[in-house]
């Protein structure tokens, strides 16, 4: 089990979604509250250094960092995609 820590770019990004797409916002929480029992899921994507990873939900992207010596995902920023 890991635990989640918030960062306060994640956190002001997610309070957006929330504003702009209450549902998205509550998928992405959920995907997000999933990483507590495994912090690599499969649609997740490593980023260059260990423990930086990328998990999608919809058109959301989710950027944390995972850190196994202590157990915690910490959770960077959260914010849509613009194409």
């Amino acid at each position: 089990m890991y635990t989640l820590i918030w960062h306060p770019a994640a956190v002001g990004g997610l309070v957006r979604l929330r504003s702009s797409d209450a549902q998205a916002a509550k998928e992405v929480r959920t995907a997000i509250g999933a990483l507590v029992g495994d912090a690599r899921p499969s649609d997740s994507v490593p980023l260059g250094t260990a423990g930086l990873r990328r998990l999608r939900s919809g058109e959301t992207r989710v950027l944390y960092e995972v850190d196994d010596v202590e157990q915690a995902v910490h959770v960077l920023t959260v914010g849509r995609v613009h194409r």
